[in-house]
């Protein structure tokens, strides 16, 4: 059986053996998977309304006080370093970030994980934009396992668990 989540595990693991805890964030949603040895555990895993989309649309809504209307794609450009990036940007930014990562610090503390005996594996597009906050959140506490191309994960590690894909580097 194919699990939601356990595509993150195919492509960021050898073998999937032991406890993974896959923190999925996507755009509307954030799934929380516990697996143990590559199966989903019973009662360890929920979905949130913690996606990156509603982060990024209150950045934008706050920029957009300034006078200028941004919106969404704007917020990309200038994360991505292809808009100028406006003033006050990066500190309206990380108070968002933060506030995010903290309600996806409550889902973890929810289920009781034991930092010693899980690793987290972070995947979904929103994965790549909160990085550095997941990472000075959970860092110090837990094993880690950031997915490379994060947006990915399910398709292609489903694919590749039936041996249809060879290289799954170019998704």
């Amino acid at each position: 059986m194919f699990y939601e989540g356990s595509g993150a595990i195919i492509k960021n693991t050898t073998t999937g053996a032991g406890d993974y805890y896959v923190i999925d964030i996507g755009g509307r949603n954030s799934t929380h998977i516990l697996f143990s040895n590559f199966r989903p555990v019973k009662n360890r895993n929920a979905m949130t309304n913690d996606g990156i989309l509603p982060l990024l649309q209150s950045v934008a809504s706050d920029l957009s006080a300034s006078g200028y209307d941004y919106d969404i794609v704007d917020v990309e450009a200038i994360i991505k370093e292809t808009k100028p990036k406006p003033s006050g940007f990066d500190e309206l930014f990380s108070k968002y970030a933060k506030s995010h990562v903290g309600r996806i610090r409550n889902q973890v503390q929810i289920f009781k994980l034991i930092p010693e005996h899980v690793t987290l594996i972070i995947s979904g597009g929103g994965s790549v934009v909160l990085k550095p906050f997941l990472e000075a959140e959970f860092g110090n506490e837990f094993k880690m396992i950031f997915a490379e191309n994060g947006q990915f994960d399910n398709v292609t590690g489903g694919l590749m668990m039936f041996g249809k894909e060879k290289n799954h580097s170019s998704s």
